[in-house]
């Protein structure tokens, strides 16, 4: 999270992508990487979505996602990612009403 930026602390210099973090997570030998709230993935077009998933593949990271917020319409939108993004896993934080 650091690595990428937390809102209200002090922001890195530069801050990683999914990518970039999944590219990442390939160098320190790890196989499963979660892409949470931090990262703005729901922003992402389809296209976009399915190459990272294709990157993750070809590097042999499986994806999974996380998020915030338990409304219908936003598990309706992060089911849809974990689908373009071949997501195993689909976590969230109850943390509102």
């Amino acid at each position: 999270a650091w690595a990428i930026g937390i809102p209200g602390q002090p922001q890195p210099a530069a801050p990683l992508d999914a990518g970039a973090l999944v590219r990442c997570a390939a160098t320190l030998g790890l196989r499963v990487v979660q892409l949470c709230d931090n990262l703005p993935l729901l922003a992402l077009s389809p296209t976009e979505r399915r190459a990272l998933a294709a990157e993750a593949a070809a590097l042999g990271i499986a994806l999974e996602v996380g998020g915030r917020g338990l409304t219908a319409d936003n598990l309706a939108a992060h089911l849809a990612l974990a689908a373009d993004l071949s997501a195993g896993l689909v976590r969230f934080v109850i943390d509102g009403p």
